[in-house]
């Protein structure tokens, strides 16, 4: 059906690693979750659609001419290890499926964080973090109800690394690393990319970025341009998608800052996103990085701990950010609701700070499509 209204759901919850007085974790933090991944999945996936409940039952969801657009924030599946071996992350739509094909949902479309993968390659990791997204009330896996966002940049807080601050060095380099800020960190030396990505032997390994990103150490890096962002099937990974009638962008965390969405524009004739959605664990909004049409609306859900709904007021090539709702402890003003996700004994223990909160916007009405000029 066509939507003449949108409605923003942000589930607040800190997906971050945790700190760990461990003396003889020399990183001082670590990975939460259980050591066996199908079980690590499972709860996450519970813990997941308990936000989904919360929302689904408040007073303030808005009915069947409004789009729900429900989002988590980066790294909401990662597991005890860090990644999960990327034939697992396959699991996860699917087992989500059960729930949200529910005609319940049929009026709702989910961006289900990022589950993180990798693939062993010799003496390297390649690191898949991923964008789920899906329409709700259906269990069809076509690019018109279900796609993967790939993101392209490994942050410098992406993993659990060796820190300047710990007081001891890296067990497998044997040297230090700030962590604090991105200019003592190089993304082309790599052994500035040694991180944790399987925990269990507590062993240093390089990381690289998905094949074709523009990331430094990715190999066969593809190039920016005039639609480069799309993908015919819905799984090459691209962060431009039309889902239920409406233009979408989207880029998770480090991509957003680094611009990955303005360095890649919609071909010539192609409309500009009128939603440009942001799951993230540590990068706000930036007003340099928007890639929406004008009036376009900008969502960004983030794991450390905010939820910001923004609209361009300017126009895509010179964009102005228009704050509407904020949420950063205590401040909740602009929200039709805020709700407590019951924690639970078997999943929410994976998550620093329990089951987190589902902030539920107003109802906003979709802004008119803007066709990127010939």
């Amino acid at each position: 059906m066509a939507y003449n209204n949108v409605q923003f759901i942000g589930f607040s919850i800190n997906t971050l690693p945790a700190p760990d007085a461990d003396p003889n974790n020399p990183f001082h933090s670590k990975y939460l979750g259980n050591v066996n991944s199908k079980i690590d999945l499972s709860k996450r996936c519970q813990v997941m659609m308990d936000a989904v409940r919360t929302a689904a039952k408040s007073a303030s969801i808005a009915g069947g001419n409004t789009l729900k657009i429900f989002v988590a924030p980066e790294f909401f599946f990662r597991g005890e290890q860090g990644a999960y071996p990327l034939e697992e992350v396959s699991a996860i739509l699917p087992r989500l499926r059960q729930w949200t094909h529910s005609a319940a949902y049929k009026d709702w479309l989910f961006v289900f964080g990022t589950a993180l993968g990798y693939l062993t390659d010799g003496p390297t990791k390649e690191i898949f973090n991923i964008a789920l997204i899906q329409r709700g009330g259906t269990q069809s896996d076509d690019k018109d109800n279900a796609r993967l966002v790939m993101k392209e940049y490994i942050s410098r807080v992406d993993f659990i690394r060796p820190n300047v601050r710990t007081g001891a060095p890296c067990p497998s380099c044997g040297t230090f690393v700030h962590t604090s800020d991105f200019t003592n960190w190089d993304v082309n030396r790599a052994d500035h990319r040694l991180a944790l990505a399987d925990k269990p032997n507590q062993r240093m390994t390089i990381l690289r970025p998905t094949r074709g990103s523009r990331d430094h150490l990715a190999k066969g890096t593809n190039a920016p341009g005039r639609g480069r962002e799309g993908s015919a099937s819905g799984l090459g990974g691209g962060g431009h998608f039309t889902m239920a009638g409406i233009r979408f962008g989207l880029e998770v965390c480090l991509d957003h800052f680094k611009a990955r969405l303005r360095d890649s524009p919609p071909a010539r004739g192609e409309d500009y996103p009128q939603i440009h959605l942001i799951p993230s664990a540590g990068i706000q909004i930036a007003q340099a990085s928007v890639a929406c049409g004008s009036q376009g609306i900008i969502f960004n859900v983030d794991g450390g701990g905010h939820v910001h709904l923004a609209q361009n007021a300017g126009t895509y090539d010179a964009p102005h950010v228009n704050n509407w709702a904020w949420y950063f402890p205590p401040n909740t003003v602009g929200w039709a609701d805020v709700g407590l996700v019951k924690a639970r004994k078997d999943g929410a223990e994976y998550f620093v700070g329990g089951g987190g909160l589902v902030f539920i916007s107003h109802g906003v009405a979709i802004p008119a499509a803007v066709p990127a000029p010939p």
